[in-house]
């Protein structure tokens, strides 16, 4: 068997064994496969992650530090960070990520990547700093992060629920996020159920049973002007 050929399979031994809650698989031929391809990178990140997956936060931080990685890819820099979080440890996660001073300074939205399908890694990233503001009591970063992610990304629901939940804004600060987020134009049910869900916190029962209603209406995909043709 070629050794590309058993190296996939052994990836895929790995991700099914994560699927299937199977840890202790994972790690095991995760390592083996670190061995075999000599640590590259993608494989590294996969041990990591069957490291984070297992709540071994610790080693799987050990594994990421190793060699640098940390600063070669973002992906290993956001679950050295989440690894941190899990740790509490709040201001060594603000280290890792860059405390974010300037928003517009974010590495920039993959060009691959397509809304509706995954959350981007920036919008994780912002996420993950709204979270660590929050923990050190930074309301105001908190906020800012909080709505960035969601800027970035508008199904980060996360970020949404963390603002709406824990009341961090008011009521024309939801109605003004809400309707800055940009989703796929099949997905125009995402900011309507938004909508609602911020009336259910903040607004009477007439303008909550508005956005309801326009959920519940029918789905047409055609543009208005196909109606008439």
């Amino acid at each position: 068997m070629a050794l590309d050929e058993q190296c996939q399979r052994l990836r895929d031994l790995v991700h099914n064994s994560i699927s299937d809650h199977l840890y202790a698989s994972a790690i095991f031929y995760a390592d083996k496969l670190v061995t075999l391809t000599n640590g590259a990178p993608s494989d590294v990140y996969l041990l990591a992650e069957a490291y984070f997956i297992s709540q071994q936060h610790r080693r799987a931080l050990a594994l990421l530090r190793r060699d640098g990685m940390i600063e070669q890819d973002l992906r290993f820099k956001h679950l050295a960070a989440r690894c941190l979080a899990e740790c509490k440890e709040w201001e060594e996660c603000l280290n890792v990520l860059g405390d974010g001073t300037d928003p517009e300074q974010l590495e920039p939205e993959p060009k691959d990547h397509q809304p509706g399908h995954s959350v981007c890694l920036p919008a994780t990233i912002c996420l993950l700093r709204a979270r660590a503001f929050q923990a050190l009591d930074n309301r105001t970063r908190a906020v800012m992060w909080y709505r960035q992610a969601l800027l970035r990304d508008a199904y980060c629901y996360e970020a949404f629920s963390a603002l709406i939940e824990g009341h961090l804004l008011t009521c024309e600060e939801e109605r003004e996020l809400v309707g800055e987020l940009r989703v796929h134009e099949d997905d125009r049910w995402l900011p309507l159920l938004l909508r609602a869900k911020c009336k259910k916190y903040n607004q009477g029962c007439e303008e909550m049973e508005e956005a309801l209603s326009e959920l519940e209406a029918p789905y047409n995909p055609l543009p208005a002007s196909a109606l008439h043709t």
